[in-house]
């Protein structure tokens, strides 16, 4: 089932692509190591890219650098936000996106193990119940204004605290589990 999944998302991901010849290096910019890209890491180690023979590499460029590391030619495929995709597009770049839809977000909060035991958080309660645990704590987001600033807003919201309750700290998604030690 996991080699399926991956090799969709392999053949997704070329789709769009000019053909590749045989062991071609095919670049991804990512922006960060994070779970929403769990399925190509799972297809490089599990050789899913050498069987098909691409020598793929992965390098990270945070934020909106990916998509402009693809539009410069130093990059072939970037994983990039629907904002900067759409903005690209705007000002005249020409470019293919090749999307996943979905129907629940892909933003995912996260708090420390210690916290939620000093908390007493329960997994199993409401989301408005559950969204009290971020009062006075510092939550680290990809910048203010930002997708995951707005989600944090709004599951703030649910559980009834104003933003003056919640520090919010911007960082690169790459510094965020430093920031937890």
């Amino acid at each position: 089932m996991l080699k399926a999944v991956t090799s969709l998302v392999l053949a997704a991901l070329l789709a769009g692509a000019a053909p590749a010849r045989a062991a071609d290096r095919i670049t991804f910019a990512i922006p960060a190591e994070i779970v929403q890209l769990l399925p190509i890491y799972i297809a490089q180690d599990q050789g899913f890219w050498r069987e098909a023979d691409f020598d793929v590499s992965m390098v990270t460029i945070p934020g909106v650098g990916g998509l402009n590391a693809v539009i410069a030619g130093s990059a072939d495929f970037s994983f990039s936000t629907g904002s900067a995709i759409t903005r690209a597009v705007a000002h005249g770049q020409k470019i293919v996106a090749i999307v996943e839809l979905g129907n629940q977000s892909g933003q995912i909060l996260v708090v420390r193990k210690d916290v939620a035991e000093a908390a007493g958080f329960d997994a199993n309660a409401p989301l408005a119940t559950r969204a009290k645990i971020l009062q006075g704590k510092t939550i680290a987001v990809g910048g203010i204004g930002s997708i995951a600033d707005a989600f944090l807003k709004l599951i703030a919201h649910e559980g009834g605290l104003d933003a003056d309750q919640i520090v919010v700290a911007p960082m690169g998604a790459s510094e965020f589990l430093p920031a937890f030690a």
